[in-house]
């Protein structure tokens, strides 16, 4: 009896001791005097953690709404297209705004605040709206593109700025990590609770959570200051006595085309991109299609597919970093594209809901390492002083495959079944990845700089 006392009181000491030290590192982190990067960090990993769930509901969901509404084939194409298309007409005036702009803060601010209220619309409007519903939603998230472009060129600037290149890797891999957490939590509650409430109460309650949310993360992307070290140079003023002379669009675009084709590198990636962004967004209506309509998948489904996709990126985040490290961005990039291209093609493959669940781990698997590689291949091409300019013009060559795939995808599926149009897919992003294989962009280590494993593996038995 006096030997269990003491090894209770023993438990309890070494419990209250490692209890007081944790609380005294906690402590001493909270209060501890933070710089600036690491502020604008902590609000950028506030701001992706709140944004998680508003991304994972809309990106999940919306589809589904619109199909249940009623939305034809046609309409649930042109909800992924119709906002591609405000983007390649507006892209590159936003980068010009964002590039003129002294207060890239506001801009980013006020932009993101106006596409986002577009959230609250859809949630109240079937109280409104008793026909045309489907195509109110459409028409919403469309007009929410305006602002979001102008917002999506003014925060990418913004966080240029915000964090150093050296440290910029590090804060995406956990912003994307943030994202798959929030979001994958978020979604599996939505999923069960969407088959609960009739529709479309249901609905209605998530895009509302989605809209609060988004305040939430909009409050953190108020509080990220740029770095005065990161800051451009601001160009000498000119009298502006003479009035300026209005350029011929034809001027504007020989200008834009010069200006990419300056920047080989950014010239490559954006080019490759370009193609592989039509096998990219082939698909991209008809994952909706295939899992709702041809295989009647509930809501539960569906947060359980995302959920699994989304487990599955926050492990494997962990793992691209380091490769990247190791291996080099343009490396991690190739084996994404290759890797992406099975995601349609086993969608396709198999007739029953379950097997999706297995084959969302796949998508997890090089969505995290395309998230990682894709951003940081970009930023690394794009010159500092020209950062909006640059990002417009790749988001606007983006845009244009984004607005028509999608269409051309329906039309494809309404000829052959979405079945096999998700398998050509496949095929069509198999093409692409080998296109990009050939043009040289990105970072690679040179030999020798990176341990192999064999050697890493004779370091460890030594230290042994």
């Amino acid at each position: 009896m006096t030997r269990k006392t003491n090894r209770l009181a023993l438990w309890r000491a070494q419990a209250n001791y490692y209890h007081s030290r944790f609380n005294a590192r906690l402590s001493a982190w909270l209060h501890r005097q933070r710089g600036p990067e690491e502020m604008n960090a902590l609000h950028l990993y506030g701001d992706i953690a709140w944004f998680g769930v508003t991304n994972a509901i809309l990106g999940t969901f919306t589809s589904a709404f619109a199909i249940r509404l009623g939305a034809s084939d046609t309409l649930v194409g042109l909800l992924s297209s119709l906002p591609a298309l405000i983007n390649i007409f507006w892209q590159v005036p936003s980068g010009r705004v964002v590039q003129r702009s002294g207060q890239i803060r506001r801009v980013t601010f006020w932009s993101l605040l106006a596409q986002r209220l577009a959230y609250l619309l859809i949630a109240i409007m079937p109280f409104f709206l008793l026909r045309y519903r489907a195509e109110a939603v459409v028409g919403l998230i469309t007009l929410a593109s305006l602002p979001g472009a102008l917002g999506g060129v003014a925060f990418t600037t913004l966080m240029a700025k915000a964090v150093s290149p050296e440290k910029r890797a590090g804060v995406v891999s956990i912003r994307n990590m943030l994202l798959s957490l929030t979001g994958m939590l978020s979604v599996l509650l939505a999923g069960k609770l969407l088959d609960t409430i009739p529709v479309p109460y249901n609905y209605q309650l998530f895009f509302g959570v989605a809209f609060l949310t988004s305040m939430f993360s909009l409050y953190n992307v108020s509080k990220v200051h740029p770095l005065p070290e990161l800051e451009a140079p601001k160009p000498a003023a000119t009298p502006t006595s003479a009035p300026v002379a209005r350029v011929p669009l034809r001027t504007r675009l020989r200008d834009t085309w010069q200006t990419i084709r300056s920047q080989r590198e950014f010239y490559n990636f954006a080019v490759g991109n370009f193609l592989y962004g039509w096998a990219m967004y082939f698909p991209m209506a008809l994952y909706g299609l295939y899992r709702v309509r041809d295989l009647q998948a509930s809501n539960s489904w569906l947060g359980l597919i995302s959920t699994v996709g989304s487990a599955t990126q926050i492990v494997m985040f962990l793992l691209w970093g380091r490769i990247m490290k190791r291996r080099g961005n343009r490396w991690v990039f190739l084996v994404s594209a290759f890797g992406l291209a099975g995601f349609p093609f086993l969608t396709g493959l198999f007739t029953r809901i379950e097997p999706l669940v297995w084959v969302s781990v796949w998508s997890g698997i090089f969505n995290a390492s395309w998230s990682i590689s894709n951003f940081d291949c970009l930023i690394s091409s794009i010159p500092s002083n020209r950062v909006p300019t640059f990002m417009a013009i790749y988001n606007t060559l983006l845009n244009v495959t984004a607005f028509i795939a999608p269409l051309l995808g329906t039309a494809v599926a309404g000829w052959i079944g979405a079945r096999y149009a998700l398998m050509l897919a496949g095929g069509m992003r198999l093409a692409g990845a080998l296109v990009l294989s050939r043009l040289p962009f990105g970072y690679t280590p040179p030999r020798g700089t990176a341990p192999s494993l064999l050697e890493r593996l004779r370091s460890l038995r030594q230290k042994e």
